[in-house]
């Protein structure tokens, strides 16, 4: 499937916004499921959501195993790690990720760790298009 860049507010940018790779996604969690927006980053090594999505999930945060996680330029950021579904919006299957939950941030990553292994990308930053092909 293919996707178009979306714009993105950005305050530090001249145009006041950048256009980025973001796609809907549905993560589910014991018959529980919730509708997000992420980034597709292929410099994240991880899946990473922020606490809400975890509370809207009726996670119990606290019970995931503990992580850190090292994001560019910034300090280290706690969090927990659980196993939770997720389905591209518009392809049929669900796929079992680990996913780490942190309040540190409200942007939601798509890493290469549960999700580039598990579909293949292409990147077309000069259409602002990107890709998605399920595994064969």
């Amino acid at each position: 499937m293919k996707f178009d860049y979306e714009i993105f507010p950005d305050d530090t940018h001249p145009k006041g916004y950048v256009e980025i790779p973001l796609l809907s996604v549905r993560l589910f969690y014991e018959g529980e499921y919730d509708d997000i927006r992420c980034l597709v980053d292929s410099g994240s090594d991880e899946c990473v959501f922020h606490s809400s999505v975890a509370e809207n999930l009726s996670i119990d945060l606290e019970s995931g195993e503990p992580r850190t996680y090292y994001p560019v330029g910034l300090a280290p950021i706690k969090g927990y790690a659980h196993t939770v579904e997720l389905q591209v919006h518009g392809l049929n299957e669900r796929i079992k990720i680990e996913a780490g939950f942190t309040e540190a941030s409200e942007l939601c990553l798509l890493g290469q760790s549960g999700f580039f292994e598990n579909y293949e990308i292409t990147f077309r930053g000069f259409e602002k298009t990107f890709e998605i092909r399920s595994r064969p």
